[in-house]
């Protein structure tokens, strides 16, 4: 993540990150902004004005939609997906 997060700060979009990443192989630009967003949580400042253009963040009705369905089915849909599952399981895609 570290990379991504160093590269956008020095103005690349995240576009341009996936495509030509440190590793050589190019990646989605949803995990560009997943680097970017754990530099966010590690505590480093992110221009969330400039994540936004890259990727528009939730709107008010999708949170919603969200938070439901975290009530619904006790999943967290914001945590780590090795914890935020039912119960504090491991998060699976059939959940």
């Amino acid at each position: 993540w570290e990379s991504s997060y160093q590269r956008f700060i020095k103005g690349e979009h995240p576009q341009t990150i996936a495509i030509n990443p440190t590793s050589g192989r190019p990646i989605q630009v949803g995990t560009v902004v997943s680097h970017i967003l754990e530099a966010l949580v590690q505590g480093n400042r992110v221009p969330l004005g400039r994540l936004a253009m890259a990727q528009q963040p939730p709107n008010k009705d999708e949170w919603d939609r969200l938070r439901q369905c975290e009530e619904l089915t006790g999943i967290d849909c914001t945590g780590d997906p090795d914890t935020s599952g039912a119960n504090g399981e491991k998060f699976r895609l059939t959940d």
